[in-house]
């Protein structure tokens, strides 16, 4: 039903990204598979990108986005190397490794690192400041942001470095259908120019930034449809 409810809304890409945990991840494979195979109604295709929203030592929460060959182990292996010692599936502890160190597990595990909700509370521009603000943004494999509100005042020091990450957004939906204020699928998202979803589509993309990256209510064109 969650997969379907993307389907519905006309999403084709997902970024599974629960709290410190990739448990969701082969579930969600698996019922997409059971979809078309079973030949539902409702499918269209789905892309799945494996991921996280980790914890990281500051109480800041920061994405990984992966390969779709990613799995659930991979992910729980990358609990491990960054040494997140809480529950799974919550955000009760902090990984022992500085946001730096972990953007840099992240990359190495082919992945793309993404400063969650940096505008927000647990984001990166509202818990850090000075010198420890100053580390996170000199690492260079930093190439994209989720900023909720596009009028959000960039810090001096983010200024200052003449940085230019690629601002996205992203449902961060916990809810089936909205009511209120409250996401679900297909309430907010982001154009991604990709010839076809893949990691390294998704990284061209971002390092294209406004080229190749629109958020959802910049524009009310269907992205994708082709000119004749």
């Amino acid at each position: 039903e969650w997969v379907l409810n993307y389907m519905r809304a006309g999403i084709d890409c997902v970024a599974i990204t629960d709290h410190n945990s990739g448990a969701w991840i082969d579930r969600v494979k698996t019922a997409l598979s059971n979809l078309r195979e079973q030949a539902h109604p409702e499918y269209r295709p789905l892309f799945i990108f494996p991921g996280i929203e980790l914890t990281v030592n500051g109480n800041i929460h920061l994405l990984g986005i992966f390969s779709e060959t990613k799995s659930t182990s991979d992910i729980d292996t990358l609990i491990g190397n960054v040494r997140y010692r809480g529950t799974k599936g919550l955000s009760d502890a902090c990984t022992e490794r500085t946001f730096t160190e972990v953007v840099d597990d992240i990359v190495e595990m082919e992945g793309i690192a993404i400063p969650a909700h940096v505008d927000e509370a647990r984001g990166l521009f509202v818990e850090a400041e000075g010198v420890t603000l100053s580390q996170c943004l000199n690492n260079k494999r930093v190439i994209a942001m989720e900023l909720k509100n596009k009028d959000f005042a960039m810090p001096q020091a983010y200024i200052d470095k003449k940085l230019n990450w690629t601002a996205i957004l992203g449902t961060d939906s916990h809810h089936p259908v909205g009511e209120g204020n409250q996401s679900y699928p297909g309430s907010s998202f982001t154009w991604i120019k990709m010839t076809t979803p893949s990691i390294e589509g998704l990284r061209l993309a971002l390092l294209d930034g406004e080229l190749s990256i629109k958020r959802c209510g910049a524009t009310a064109e269907n992205m994708n449809k082709h000119s004749s």
